[in-house]
């Protein structure tokens, strides 16, 4: 291919462990494979920071006010060559404004991830609303925007006028591949949810399925990771429930990959997802996952094939039992169940095309 760009400027709010940071993360590693890379930081972040691999250049402009750090962005972007030789892609609000005043000095790029509508209302209430819709304008002035389902795609779509090119959420394979266990059927079945305990992610009804698999005679360990405002009241639940002894709570946990690679299912309930990390950190440790019929996720999850979609709550329990039951009749063993259009590789190249266009 006729390679142009030369850099690429990743920009992110801050070196934490959330997932469009890991997300950002992982394109930069790819992308570092074929071109130089520079990571940059607008807030204050972790310290312990370790998602990037070693020949990728870090830039914080943590500690100056935003006009500076517009100034100090330009001047990177200048002394890094031409118009045509240079990309900035941005994630997240604060990062895709900035990349949004950078269109004379780089090919501009933001990477949508995921229903800006309904997370900002979950988030922030009615403002909510505002937010995604002044979030959503701005994208228009970048020269792409990029939605990591076609489901995103076409509501990216319908608020900016604007074509948006499709190319799947990844994640550092890499990192992972290593925790893949062999598998053993277990007399205890083992679940899994990973997630903030916010209402859009659904932990309380995944504790009532828990109680109603139970009641079944069903014998589990849930493992849940994360924290959040429900989580007291999710421990509530599992008391009141008579679940408690069967659901463990881990808290925040950055890399919980060695209880994934244990695990029989992950289970994630959300009213609302871009393309879930911790549902691809499954699928490329062998574990299907049961997910709502929601936005992009039929994208991701086939049924009988790497997992299940459940439309009603109700039929959540016995989805999750047939799933188990398929799994003990086929081999899941060893194998990367994330679609091929999710995978690392392809993506960071379908990047790197479409900037380089």
């Amino acid at each position: 291919s006729n390679m142009k760009i030369k850099k690429i400027f990743i920009i992110v709010p801050a070196s934490t462990d959330d997932s469009p940071v890991k997300g950002a993360a992982a394109l930069a590693n790819s992308l570092s494979e074929w071109v130089s890379v520079t990571f940059i930081t607008l807030k204050p972040g972790g310290a312990d920071f370790n998602l990037l691999n070693e020949n990728i250049d870090r830039v914080s402009l943590a500690e100056y006010s935003w006009y500076y750090k517009v100034k100090a962005l330009y001047k990177l972007l200048k002394q890094a060559g031409n118009r045509e030789n240079i990309a900035t892609i941005s994630s997240s609000f604060s990062a895709d404004f900035i990349n949004s005043l950078c269109n004379k000095h780089a090919v501009t790029c933001a990477s949508v991830r995921g229903n800006l509508p309904v997370n900002y209302l979950h988030t922030y209430g009615f403002i909510g609303r505002l937010i995604a819709y002044s979030h959503l304008k701005r994208l228009k002035k970048l020269n792409y925007i990029v939605s990591m389902t076609h489901s995103m795609a076409e509501q990216v779509e319908q608020y900016t006028g604007r074509n948006s090119p499709v190319v799947g959420n990844f994640i550092d394979e890499g990192r992972i591949v290593k925790y893949r266990k062999n598998k053993k059927i277990n007399k205890v079945l083992r679940f899994i949810f990973t997630g903030a305990f916010i209402e859009r992610k659904q932990p309380l009804l995944l504790i009532d399925v828990m109680a109603k698999l139970h009641n079944q005679g069903i014998v589990f360990v849930l493992d849940m990771f994360g924290d959040g405002p429900l989580l007291d009241a999710s421990k509530k639940m599992a008391e009141k429930l008579g679940v408690a002894s069967f659901i463990v709570f881990h808290g925040h946990v950055n890399e919980p990959y060695e209880y994934i690679a244990k695990a029989d299912v992950l289970i994630l309930p959300s009213l609302s997802e871009g393309v879930p990390r911790s549902v691809l950190e499954a699928l490329c440790l062998s574990i299907p996952c049961v997910l709502r019929d929601v936005d992009g996720n039929r994208e991701l999850i086939q049924s009988g094939v790497n997992g299940e979609l459940f439309s009603t709550d109700l039929e959540l329990p016995n989805l999750i039992l047939k799933l188990v039951k398929q799994m003990h009749n086929e081999s899941f063993h060893k194998k990367n169940l994330i679609p091929n259009r999710f995978r690392q590789n392809s993506c960071a190249k379908s990047y790197l095309n479409l900037i380089s266009q």
